[in-house]
């Protein structure tokens, strides 16, 4: 199982990208924060494999929050990758600096998400599949 973290300000964003997640269970299970403050909350409980952090978030942003992020010791290795509805050349080369394992830039489509968040977790429809079927 695959637990991946989303850090967004806007709630309807956690139910799109549940949704889009849906489309690849049982593999990955998602929790949903509303700030930096809460994940680093929520770190001392239960580490992700996987961080999904929006670049616009009120009060520290994006970067401010993979800065903390990236100087947590166990935390160091998880990736994070910078989720927005714009992605500058300028706003890329600053997260891949400040320890982003990459971007991707927010869809509309749940299909298009869904394919994206497989690829960054590196699964493949048949790991998927053959998931389903062990349980």
């Amino acid at each position: 199982m695959v637990h991946v973290l989303l850090i967004d300000d806007d709630e309807d964003e956690h139910l799109f990208f549940k949704w889009s997640i849906e489309k690849i269970q049982p593999v990955v299970t998602l929790t949903c924060v509303f700030s930096g403050l809460q994940a680093l909350e929520m770190f001392s409980k239960k580490i992700p494999d996987f961080i999904f952090l929006d670049i616009n978030l009120p009060g520290a942003d994006g970067f401010e929050c993979l800065n903390d992020i990236r100087n947590l010791h166990n935390l160091k290795d998880v990736p994070v990758f910078m989720y927005s509805t714009e992605i500058s050349e300028t706003s890329l080369q600053k997260a891949i600096m400040l320890g982003a394992t990459g971007c991707i830039k927010k869809s509309r489509s749940h299909e298009v998400l869904s394919g994206m968040i497989r690829q960054k977790l590196n699964l493949s429809e048949k790991e998927i599949h053959s998931n389903v079927l062990m349980k």
